[in-house]
């Protein structure tokens, strides 16, 4: 049976309420299998309610990607480190009877820091994105807010008409889905019943 290839967009609200261990596989590979993975967390601390110590930071550290609001505790110090530090050059001069000297020393300090993530206002966000070896982001941090634009929100427009769909192409479409699901589990039953190992893994009721 031939497969055409699809793009999925998997959106996981309120992640840290579910035990899903198998996302950890999926955020790990889904990038080459078309999957791009959302997952929406609270806390950090949340997240280690459900899942262990290990599993918590392997889910945190795997996300390219990173969009936050305002948050708290430790999960702002986390997003903060995050954030590569800014180079702050300090000059000092001293002065005494006979001469002057100046001297610079650097001093790394937090681009972004967990006072400003606490007090982040409803609509601002930091983040972070990913990029590819071909297209390169230079400037991957980011601050921004969403800003209502109010001649926008009066203006009218009509959205554009991807596909036309009806009652028809939709029970055709629910019919073809049906029968590659019923084609796959034939196909799957078939290769564990062919394989001693894994026949001994059914359970007949």
């Amino acid at each position: 049976m031939a497969h055409q290839t699809t793009r999925i967009l998997l959106v996981v609200d309120e992640f840290a309420t579910v035990r899903a261990t198998s996302m950890l596989d999926t955020m790990a590979t889904g990038r080459s299998n078309n999957i791009t993975p959302i997952l929406v967390i609270q806390d950090l601390s949340q997240l280690r309610q459900r899942y262990s110590h290990d599993e918590a930071d392997q889910i945190m550290n795997t996300a390219g990607n990173l969009f936050c609001g305002q948050i708290t505790g430790e999960t702002a110090k986390w997003v903060s480190q995050r954030f590569e530090g800014i180079l702050s050059l300090r000059t000092t001069i001293s002065v005494n009877s006979s001469d002057i000297s100046t001297s610079k020393t650097g001093q790394t300090i937090d681009a972004i820091t967990p006072s400003t993530l606490a007090n982040l206002s409803s609509g601002e966000f930091v983040g972070l994105t990913a990029d590819d070896p071909d297209k390169k982001i230079k400037l991957k941090g980011f601050h921004a807010a969403i800003v209502k634009d109010a001649r926008r929100l009066k203006e009218k427009f009509d959205l554009p008409v991807v596909h036309d769909m009806d009652q028809e192409a939709v029970k055709k479409n629910y019919e073809l889905i049906r029968q590659q699901i019923t084609t796959m589990v034939k196909e799957e039953m078939k290769r564990i019943l062919g394989d001693p190992q894994l026949r001994q893994n059914i359970v007949k009721r």
